[in-house]
């Protein structure tokens, strides 16, 4: 649990990223408020012509109010973040090295994969702004989805565990679009299944999604429906069939294996295939792999895919089809 001076007794750190625990949210232009209270706690804090203009103090660990028990609502914003700042600054300052949380995520995480940091919000203090403040490039920033995306790896170097990284894909019976600091936009069917994104103002996008080894980075200041991550999927990964090889002759022509325009490969959809120039309520047989180029021990691609009963062919009555390649993908 995390204790603070008037923070609930049944605050549990398990809620926290989830965006689970029950917490009210504030959201200012600037800063989230500072996780200790030994800082002055700026939430917001404004400047003009170098003269003090605006103030405002709050510490969001400590005065947060609850509006609902942990785990029963789903309330997203920069407090639980913050919390767990501070959850992890009281642990350090338990440790026999001591550390500031701003050392400790470079020494375990940034450092490690190679990440440069430009500039990050309230570092100086040791107290980096967690929900947000963190300024790296583009390729900086993907360094961390494909690290993600190789479940704790970078090159040969194991980072974290991968049963660590696991359950921030775990969605809770509150939002099923959202795990530990990552939303979940695959539970649409429109969708890949697997798509993990880590989303920010004006549509800001880390997508990682292992099932097609890929890590996108989307920066862009976009306002409204300037931008709808659905269209961007369908554009980046089309459904489509791709006819490859040959077939040999039959009584009917030489049969054309072809996959249906109506039909195509997509996340949550039947897939539908159609074998022409064959004979009426002919005998057909249709296998499939995940590869182009090797079966088993087979080199491929073949000349055929299906094998077709032809009594008319030749002496062996069997003729053979073309192959279809089938990119699954969205419509």
């Amino acid at each position: 649990m995390l204790m603070a001076r008037s923070a609930p007794a049944l605050l549990v750190l398990a809620s926290l990223l989830p965006v689970s625990r029950g917490l009210a949210q504030t959201f200012d232009t600037a800063a989230a408020a500072a996780y200790s209270e030994k800082q002055n706690g700026h939430a917001l804090l404004i400047y003009k012509d170098g003269q003090l203009l605006y103030e405002k103090y709050g510490n969001g660990w400590s005065t947060s109010k609850t509006i609902a028990d942990p785990g029963k609502v789903f309330s997203y914003g920069p407090n639980p973040f913050q919390c767990f700042g501070e959850a992890l600054r009281r642990i350090l300052a338990r440790q026999s090295k001591k550390e500031t949380v701003d050392q400790y995520l470079h020494r375990r995480l940034l450092k490690p994969m190679g990440i440069q940091v430009a500039y990050w919000r309230n570092a100086s203090t040791g107290e980096p702004d967690l929900p947000s403040g963190a300024f790296l490039t583009a390729r900086e920033w993907i360094k961390f989805g494909e690290m993600i995306r190789r479940g704790g790896l970078v090159g040969s170097q194991r980072i974290l565990k991968a049963s660590s990284i696991a359950p921030c894909f775990q969605s809770t019976s509150v939002n099923r679009n959202y795990g530990v600091g990552w939303w979940l936009p695959g539970a649409s069917p429109k969708l890949p299944a697997d798509l993990r994104a880590a989303m920010g103002a004006g549509k800001q996008r880390l997508f990682v999604l292992p099932s097609l080894g890929m890590s996108i980075v989307r920066f862009g200041e976009s306002v409204g429906y300037n931008w709808n991550d659905t269209r961007f999927f369908e554009i980046l990964i089309p459904a489509r069939h791709q006819g490859f090889g040959k077939g040999c002759a039959g009584s009917q022509g030489t049969p054309l294996l072809a996959g249906r325009s109506q039909a195509l490969p997509v996340y949550g959809q039947t897939l539908g295939m159609d074998l022409a120039r064959v004979p009426d309520k002919a005998l057909g047989v249709l296998w499939l792999g995940l590869s182009h180029t090797r079966a088993g021990n087979l080199a491929l691609p073949l000349d055929f895919q299906a094998l077709v009963a032809d009594a008319k062919a030749n002496a062996l009555g069997l003729t053979l089809s073309n192959g279809v390649e089938s990119h699954i993908g969205l419509p």
